[in-house]
């Protein structure tokens, strides 16, 4: 089969190299376009997500380094209302602040006690033993009175 265009000649074999070139150009246009659309998604990220910075005890700082706790409950603050999912939290150890982990906000879980935060989930998620240790815990950082003005945060976290 001859094909004829502009006064040139293609043979068969030629048109198959081109088609073949045609195809190379496609996949390299769509390798381009992946990585343009992982750039684009990164650079949304950076500007949307935001890392927090919070402060933990030893104890409860070495349970998320080492997977024992994977909800952090906090007072529902004006701090706090700038956490969304998606978004990052630099732990640091409260005697040692070059000592830090970065997780990732996976889910919210907003609550008007600790009681009914704790409640919701087995207190292992917490770090804790029992529901009741865990109030103890908490109220020794936490008034009732705070509690009751702000309500109460559950975030669940994973190590980045």
């Amino acid at each position: 089969m001859v094909f004829l265009r502009t006064h040139r000649i293609f043979t068969s074999k030629d048109f198959d190299i081109f088609t073949g070139m045609l195809e190379h150009l496609f996949v390299l246009f769509e390798k381009l376009f992946c990585i343009i659309v992982e750039i684009l998604d990164l650079f949304i990220e950076a500007q949307i997500m935001k890392t927090h910075q919070m402060k933990l005890a030893k104890e409860p700082f070495e349970k998320i380094i080492n997977d024992e706790k994977i909800i952090e409950s906090r007072l529902f603050d004006e701090k706090r209302k700038q956490i969304n999912v998606g978004d990052r939290i630099e732990f640091s150890q409260n005697d040692d602040l070059k000592n830090s982990i970065i997780t990732k906000v996976v889910a919210l879980y907003l609550c008007h006690s600790f009681e009914e935060l704790f409640s919701k989930f087995p207190a292992s998620d917490f770090g804790g033993g029992s529901k009741e240790g865990l109030l103890q815990e908490i109220h020794q950082f936490y008034s009732i009175e705070d509690e009751n003005k702000f309500g109460v945060i559950g975030i669940k976290i994973e190590k980045k």
